[in-house]
């Protein structure tokens, strides 16, 4: 392909626009999409442990969907065994089955009917048993090939993870703890007849300021019925006044009416 320059102008007008639209067309191609990561070992073995877990959690849910299913069964079968009707309760305990010599209607026993149901509810469990025992295995193989497990299931088989001198340490801190525990049960046992006396005389203080809080609770309980005494008869004594003086009111316009008479 040619990238000279054609010397006419309409020949160069359309060789740039040929140019631009080739241009375009290139830059407008869609990215190709970026390749994914391949996932470290320790990503995987963090993936794999969640996994672990998640299964955990499905076979505890699933133990106890079993356990209450099985409880449901027999509170069913008991429910409908002490029904109020007993031909109803007949008829929901188990289908309705005839005997071919009498032709008779015919109910199975309620412990026969909570024996199969809760026999086909453990085949049920043996079942989800078995779908749990292969996935751990296939997820136990899956781990016995990743290298970061083996690597960390090493370590700590062997514990040579900590060197001698972190060992010393670790060593050295026990001990001193040990001691330190030693010296503080002593000094316990050594400072436990101080403590009885003094926990005594913590006691008797302690029934002490229960008796005074008593006694001031009972002068407060006196106050208070000697307050509502005074201010009951404060009222009686502001009522008694009022009614002498409406009596000395009306005394008074009564002596001024018979001196006005005696006058006319």
């Amino acid at each position: 392909m040619s990238c000279e320059v054609p010397s006419d102008i309409p020949s160069m007008f359309a060789w740039a626009y040929k140019k631009k639209a080739s241009t375009k067309a290139a830059t407008d191609k869609p990215a190709p999409a970026p390749i994914p990561p391949k996932p470290t070992e320790a990503e995987e073995y963090e993936y794999i442990t969640e996994e672990e877990e998640l299964i955990e959690d499905e076979e505890s849910i699933e133990e106890e969907e079993v356990i209450e299913d099985e409880e449901t069964v027999i509170e069913e079968v008991v429910h409908e065994e002490l029904g109020e009707a007993e031909a109803d309760t007949a008829r929901i305990l188990a289908p309705v089955l005839y005997d071919d010599e009498t032709e008779e209607e015919t109910t199975p026993d309620v412990e026969e009917q909570v024996a199969l149901r809760l026999a086909e509810r453990r085949r049920a469990l043996d079942a989800k048993l078995a779908r749990r025992e292969e996935r751990r295995k296939a997820l136990e193989e899956k781990l016995s090939s990743n290298k970061a497990v083996k690597l960390g299931r090493e370590l700590l088989e062997s514990h040579n993870f900590l060197s001698a001198e972190q060992r010393e340490r670790q060593e050295a801190i026990r001990k001193r703890q040990a001691e330190s525990k030693k010296r503080m049960d002593e000094h316990k046992k050594a400072c436990a007849k101080v403590i009885g006396h003094m926990q005594d005389r913590i006691d008797l203080q302690n029934a002490y300021a229960e008796k005074k809080a008593q006694e001031y609770a009972e002068r407060e309980a006196f106050y208070q019925a000697e307050k509502e005494r005074l201010k009951a008869e404060k009222a009686a004594k502001k009522i008694e006044d009022k009614q002498k003086w409406e009596l000395y009111e009306q005394r008074r316009n009564g002596r001024a009416t018979t001196k006005q008479v005696r006058r006319a």
